[in-house]
């Protein structure tokens, strides 16, 4: 009674599709587990953020106080992005904030968008 069907498909899609829009990349992606690469973190969010922005893919369910949060998340990015940019960090709780807004999202827990 409390679970929304439509809204879990939905975001199942989403999910799926964005897997496999990852997996059909040329470039592949490696874990290296102890080794932080913020230019390739804020690449890969950055890839991300303009999926969930974009009106034909946006995850299901996005409000538009989420939506702006999302769109200053990829201004955000963008600027991390600059060549000879120094990570600080701030940049990386940026980054990881951004990380938590997508994540909150696609787990539809609103409180996430508060901070």
């Amino acid at each position: 009674e409390t679970l929304y069907y439509d809204r879990m498909a939905r975001t199942s899609r989403w999910i799926a599709k964005a897997t496999l829009a990852v997996d059909t990349l040329e470039t592949k992606w490696k874990f290296e587990p102890e080794a932080a690469d913020f230019p390739k973190d804020t690449e890969t969010m950055a890839w991300f953020l303009e999926r969930a922005t974009s009106p034909s893919r946006s995850i299901p369910g996005t409000g538009p106080l989420t939506y702006l949060r999302l769109l200053l998340d990829a201004e955000q990015m963008s600027r991390l992005s600059r060549e000879g940019h120094t990570f600080t960090h701030g940049d990386e709780a940026a980054l990881e904030r951004a990380s938590f807004r997508l994540q909150c999202l696609l787990w539809s827990h609103p409180m996430c968008f508060t901070f």
